[in-house]
Formats: structure tokens, sequence, C-alpha cells
């Protein structure tokens, strides 16, 4: 049922929240990465966050009613939840090579129960992240199967009109 414009309020997705929620986490979890490692991966990492929290919250105010619209708003969602995807990459790459302030011969020689071995970001900091990143995930692909959902309605709503409209 659609919502009259005068009644309609502002509230935010479920996605939109999750969004905030990974923007949040990331900024967090750069706060302890090295200086060394700072711009080179830190500004790019923090750009695909924005990014992935821009579309979502851009998707999240288009109040879809046309074919146009669904389409614009999917294309948003599915732009962020690939923004999710490259960012669980990463982790995974974090979690194999953690980043240090020392070279990397130093991180291969000692073990992880050595107690020269020293992490800048300890391991569980890296599994609190991915965890936020999979739960936001979900609700991302929740959202795009929704709105996949809605755009073929919409697609079959318009050609039923037309059909009318011809005849």
């Amino acid at each position: 049922m659609t919502v009259p414009a005068s009644k309609r309020t502002k509230a935010k997705s479920e996605y939109a929240n999750q969004a905030r929620i990974v923007l949040l986490a990331t900024r967090n979890l750069f706060r302890k990465w090295p200086k060394s490692r700072n711009y080179i991966e830190t500004m790019h990492v923090m750009h695909i966050a924005y990014e992935m929290y821009s579309s979502a919250y851009s998707a999240d105010i288009i109040y879809a009613s046309t074919v146009e619209e669904h389409e614009m708003k999917l294309q948003l969602l599915c732009n962020a939840q690939g923004m999710l995807n490259s960012l669980s990459g990463l982790v995974d790459d974090w979690m194999e090579f953690p980043p240090r302030e020392k070279d990397l011969e130093a991180y291969r020689k000692y073990p992880e129960g050595d107690p020269r071995y020293n992490p800048v970001v300890k391991e569980k900091k890296f599994v609190n992240y991915a965890g936020t990143l999979y739960k936001a995930m979900g609700v991302f692909t929740g959202a795009v199967k929704y709105e996949r959902d809605q755009l073929k309605k919409a697609k079959n709503a318009e050609s039923k009109t037309n059909t009318i409209m011809n005849s």
C-alpha cells in the first residue's frame, strides 16, 4: 500500500544503520593502525567505507514509485554490497599478514605464541570487525533481494498499465 506524501515519516532502513556501524567500526580499527601503513592502506579503505556509507544512505532516501527509481535504488544497494565484499576481502588479507611497526621478516620469524610477536592490531579486533562486516552483508543481501522483488512488481504493474492503455 502506498503512503501519501503528506503522511510519510523519515525512518532509516536497517541497511543504512548497518552502513553507519561499519563506517564507525572501520574508523575505530584504523585508530591503532601503524603510521608506516597509514597513507597507503588507510586512505584506500576509508574511501571504500565512506563510499559504501554514501551509497546506502542514497538508496535509503529514494522513495521508489517508478521502475527507474527502483532500478536506481537497486544499483546503489548493489554498489554498497560490493564495497562490503571488498572490505571483507581486505580483512582476510589482514588476518594473514597483520599490520606491524616492524618489518615483515620479523613477523615471519616469531610465531604467534612467542612473546616477541607483537602485532599492533590484535587478531581479536580483526575478528570483531569481520563479524560486523558479515552481519552487514547479510542485511544488504536481504535488502537487495527485496528491492529486486519490488522492481519485478513495478515492471509487471507498468506492463499491465501499458497493455490496458493500448487496448
